[in-house]
């Protein structure tokens, strides 16, 4: 049962980088794209860095475990890919071409500004970074409090078209 939930997670993932180069424009579907992955954002800010699905593995493993307290996920990709190297490739990947159709979906979609794409993807580069190093509590607090105001912008542009 525990290789499934890994194995989704990890298809998953790689779906939702990936969706810009395997799905031609549609803006029904790029909607909702855009909805999922500021969904997917709001949830990572509010689960301290975590991913919904890893976190709930973490906690059902060992009901001690304190959210935000190990933020890797080459655990879940290791147990499918039963390689740390190819796992770790796979997670860089993961990052990178989410900045990459972050971009491309917000900008075929046509309703949001080139400048506000490009803060956006500089706010979520930014945002990876500052989970991934030791940073300051307080400092992640305000970027995080930054992020989400600008997220809800993006989304209130979104969903009205303006």
């Amino acid at each position: 049962m525990e290789f499934i939930i890994h194995f989704i997670h990890v298809v998953f993932s790689l779906l939702l980088v990936n969706y810009p180069f395997l799905v031609k424009k549609n803006t029904l579907y790029d909607f909702i794209y855009i909805v999922l992955l500021f969904t997917l954002l709001y949830s990572y800010i509010i689960l301290k860095g975590e991913c919904f699905i890893s976190y709930t593995i973490k906690k059902y493993k060992d009901p001690n475990y304190v959210m935000g307290s190990n933020l890797s996920v080459l655990n879940d990709y290791s147990y499918v890919f039963k390689n740390v190297t190819i796992a770790s490739y796979v997670i860089f990947y993961i990052i990178i071409t989410l900045f990459i159709s972050s971009f491309i979906i917000l900008k075929r979609y046509n309703f949001i500004n080139i400048y506000y794409i490009y803060l956006f993807t500089i706010l979520l580069f930014t945002y990876f970074v500052l989970i991934k190093i030791k940073t300051h509590s307080m400092i992640k607090f305000y970027f995080n409090i930054i992020f989400i105001i600008y997220i809800t912008f993006l989304l209130y542009r979104v969903l009205t078209k303006k």
